[in-house]
């Protein structure tokens, strides 16, 4: 199946699901075209369909509950309930029970790709390394925090932006519309039980961001803060 038709039925596959808005889908396009490493991030549906075929040893590992869809650009920072500025995965719009070795390959051919286009400056057998040692530091430990402190300043450099920066994306998030799409009730119960406390206020926005799926976040207020609800999932 070439990858035209798979995105045609992809996208019919989406429209029966969901109330999809149809502006962010020529959008969608023409960000898919400006390079390789931004189609990666948008066309998880196409890797799926040939992963199995292309990695077939990989694709009969151990299944485990997986990212999915991850990549380069799909790591940041927040604040956790004790305040600790934290790093580590942010999006999880396609986790699955999928084979482990999904995930790995998917970030360092993200990562090969990402230095191709200059985003990233790491050679693809350095990247492989710090993959797999970083996967065995985190299976070892049983799983923890990655909490950015004074011995990890360097990962504040490169992750951590400024308050300007910061105060100007919730501006932008802050003017976004109301959303004019009807909210399925079983998504809205899907959310507010994934919401870090019951009753807290949120609305429901329509924002053009991102690749894979734009739109349809959420807005809330939680402990004096604000946590962005992207594509009615939770990122506090």
């Amino acid at each position: 199946m070439k990858i035209f038709k798979a995105t045609r039925k992809y996208e019919a596959w989406l429209r029966k699901a969901l109330n999809v808005f149809e502006d962010d889908l020529v959008l969608k396009a023409q960000l898919l075209a400006q390079d390789p490493f931004t189609f990666l991030r948008g066309s998880f549906y196409r890797w799926m369909q040939l992963f199995p075929d292309i990695c077939k040893k990989a694709a009969a590992a151990p299944v485990v509950l997986s990212v999915g869809d991850l990549h380069a650009a799909n790591f940041g920072t927040w604040r956790d309930a004790r305040d600790e500025l934290i790093w580590g995965i942010n999006d999880f719009d396609e986790a699955a029970y999928l084979p482990y070795t999904q995930d790995l390959i998917r970030l360092a051919t993200s990562v090969e790709l990402a230095s191709e286009t200059q985003r990233l400056s790491i050679s693809l057998e350095k990247a492989c390394d710090a993959i797999l040692d970083g996967y065995r530091d985190g299976l070892e430990k049983g799983g923890e925090s990655f909490v950015v402190d004074e011995d990890r300043d360097w990962l504040r450099k490169a992750y951590v932006k400024s308050e300007h920066q910061a105060e100007k994306y919730w501006e932008g998030l802050n003017q976004s519309p109301a959303s004019e799409k009807e909210v399925p009730p079983e998504v809205r119960s899907m959310l507010k039980a994934s919401l870090p406390s019951q009753g807290l206020e949120y609305r429901l926005v329509h924002r053009q961001a991102g690749i894979g799926s734009l739109g349809r976040p959420g807005l809330q207020r939680w402990r004096n803060g604000r946590a962005n609800l992207s594509r009615w999932k939770r990122k506090h």
